[in-house]
């Protein structure tokens, strides 16, 4: 019996698609064909260090705005806790509950006194397809505004470092 490999094979000359390939079937292997150079590559893209990174984003938010970090679960098998086994459905529900449990937290839900500055942060919303979604930005921003932190929308049609 010859074992067979899952192969996914992307034609196009950009990555934007076949990164939400990637990062969707994680178990595939990629290749790209593209068109216009006729190359044929395989393709990778670091799972991992992207959860962490967008893991790091979302504590440092959750911080600033005074939420509570996740509860952590242990590993039965190894008995380590392993706070990056926290779905994006386990985040989402924990700031809810946070914010249906206690109204009132420590940092930016008080009016910032004439000493400190009042907290502002920038919502990105993406205007490229239907990625922009107006009432999960006008949720942020009641959230925000709930805990006296202002905010400053910025409309892209796409992310880059030096935007």
């Amino acid at each position: 019996s010859t074992a067979r490999e899952r192969v996914m094979i992307f034609l196009a000359d950009g990555r934007f698609h076949l990164e939400a390939a990637m990062i969707s079937n994680p178990s595939l292997r990629a290749l790209r064909y593209d068109p216009y150079s006729k190359t044929l590559t395989e393709e990778r893209y670091e799972i991992v260090k992207m959860k962490k990174l967008r893991r790091d984003a979302i504590l440092s938010v959750r911080k600033n705005l005074g939420i509570a970090p996740p509860s952590r679960r242990m590993d039965i098998v190894s008995g380590t806790v392993d706070p990056a086994t926290e779905s994006s459905d386990d985040i989402a529900n924990s700031v809810l509950q946070q914010q249906l449990s206690s109204p009132v937290l420590s940092l930016g839900s008080q009016p910032p006194s004439d000493s400190s500055p009042p907290i502002t942060m920038g919502i990105i919303l993406g205007t490229l397809g239907r990625q922009g979604n107006p009432a999960i930005l006008s949720r942020i921003r009641s959230l925000l505004h709930s805990r006296g932190i202002r905010s400053i929308i910025v409309l892209l049609s796409e992310i880059f470092p030096k935007k």
